[in-house]
């Protein structure tokens, strides 16, 4: 591969691809130490921070590849001009943009429009597997904006209770009714870590074949 070895201003997708590897390599390797014994309180955030960052620098960048690749157009735009993003029929600038789901909801349209061309002149299976677009639900209804993993309190009260390690226990039965409790969690918001890391892998390998197919590896 030889992006990663380009100045981001020279690469073709201005450099998305080559951080969102600094991102999700970061996320493995904080991922490894913890497999490995090396866990820290919270430290769940960190790692699906790193992660969530890393899918949506994929999804910009295999967008971006895509229309000047394949010269697409955004609407009656030049395929090298500022990269945007469809949102219900509007172009808006992809720098604006922070939602999982629309960014994919993009990049399967692209996917669909360029389908007979991928097919006819790559050697990969672009099919996305079944269960992808449960992933993406389950990003959006936690982290739509990209400030759940950001901040400790967001404008979601309830799903911001699911962040800590530590959470509120109910004290009844215990004779000590007015006893404020708490237990330790092992596996905060665990639906969001397990999207968060199927959807990143899936992608890494998404842009790893356009790198490879359509880009020669730049």
């Amino acid at each position: 591969m030889e992006y990663p070895l380009t100045p981001f201003h020279r690469q073709i997708d201005d450099g998305h691809g080559a951080m969102v590897d600094a991102f999700k390599e970061a996320a493995d390797r904080l991922k490894k130490i913890r497999q490995e014994g090396g866990k820290t309180l919270n430290d769940h955030i960190p790692i699906n921070f790193l992660l969530r960052q890393a899918i949506e620098l994929h999804l910009k960048s295999v967008i971006i590849i895509l229309h000047r690749r394949l010269r697409i157009p955004y609407g009656n735009r030049s395929p090298d001009s500022e990269p945007m993003v469809q949102d219900k029929g509007r172009w808006v600038p992809m720098r604006k943009v922070h939602s999982v789901a629309l960014l994919f909801s993009d990049l399967k349209s692209l996917l669909q429009q360029k389908n007979s061309f991928l097919r006819d002149h790559t050697r990969t299976d672009w099919t996305l597997p079944s269960n992808v677009d449960s992933w993406i639900a389950t990003i959006e209804q936690y982290d739509p904006s990209s400030t759940f993993l950001r901040y400790p309190m967001t404008q979601d009260k309830k799903r911001d209770q699911e962040k800590s390690s530590f959470k509120e226990v109910s004290a009844a039965g215990t004779g000590f009714d007015s006893l404020l409790m708490f237990s330790l969690d092992d596996s905060p918001a665990k639906p969001l870590g397990d999207a968060l890391s199927s959807l990143a892998d899936l992608l890494e390998g998404l842009h790893f074949g356009l790198r490879v197919e359509i880009c020669d590896g730049a």
